[in-house]
């Protein structure tokens, strides 16, 4: 049976007009959301346990507009999910349930190109949802995870991406809270501000040519086709 459609849902799924347009601009003048997903597991039947999103308006990570939640899983997380992100059962039995449980995420995404470490999780299972809901939508994103490749100068690995805490660590940033949706978000969000301002290098860099740039070489991971190792984020 489809899921009903908020009205949050809609206005996100109208506002890729405006995602597009984003796309063209600077990507120091554009509007980003950074997104974690906390998840049972990477399989079919494992979902979404949290949700963390900032914003980054201008070059700059807007905190006060920040979102965090809990979500209600059909199938409570095993005793290995808990251990990575120690969101027990308990604290999950009074959280709303999908689609509804997004709905202030949807609210935060809109209008905004989507930025993620590892992005084929974070698209696949909104994709997921969605679809659940009878809508798909094309959702361009800028991955932290392929452009550290790039960054760093090394040769991709075609089986894993660089762990978010070993790309902070690497360029002297803070690590916010590791394993929990919003600190992993805003630990993102530094490390995207420090890529794109390396790339650009005092010249206009679109914010498309770091979504293309982010696209990712090994078509496996186009949708959830194993699970991360404790040291890549979930």
């Amino acid at each position: 049976m489809t899921a009903a459609v908020s009205s949050f849902m809609s206005g996100f799924i109208d506002g890729q007009g405006e995602v597009n347009a984003q796309l063209e601009l600077p990507w120091d003048r554009a509007r980003l959301a950074v997104l974690d997903f906390e998840t049972t597991g990477l399989g079919d039947d494992d979902a979404i346990i949290s949700f963390g999103a900032v914003h980054i308006d201008s070059g700059r990570v807007v905190g006060r507009s920040s979102v965090y939640g809990l979500v209600r899983p059909q199938i409570p997380p095993s005793p290995e999910s808990v251990r990575v992100h120690a969101i027990r059962p308990s604290d999950l039995r009074n959280a709303p349930g999908l689609p509804e449980a997004l709905d202030p995420l949807f609210v935060a995404l809109t209008g905004r190109v989507l930025v993620a470490h590892a992005a084929w999780v974070e698209t696949g299972f909104l994709d997921r949802v969605l679809l659940g809901c009878g809508l798909s939508v094309h959702m361009p994103a800028v991955d932290t995870a392929e452009l550290t490749w790039d960054h760093f100068a090394v040769r991709r690995d075609p089986h894993r991406s660089p762990g978010l805490e070993t790309v902070a660590t690497r360029l002297g940033l803070p690590i916010f809270t590791p394993h929990h949706a919003l600190g992993d978000a805003w630990t993102t969000a530094l490390i995207f501000l420090v890529m794109a301002r390396h790339r650009a290098q005092d010249r206009p860099l679109p914010l498309r040519d770091l979504v293309a740039a982010s696209a990712p070489r090994n078509p496996r991971r186009s949708w959830l086709p194993r699970r991360r190792s404790h040291d890549e984020p979930a």
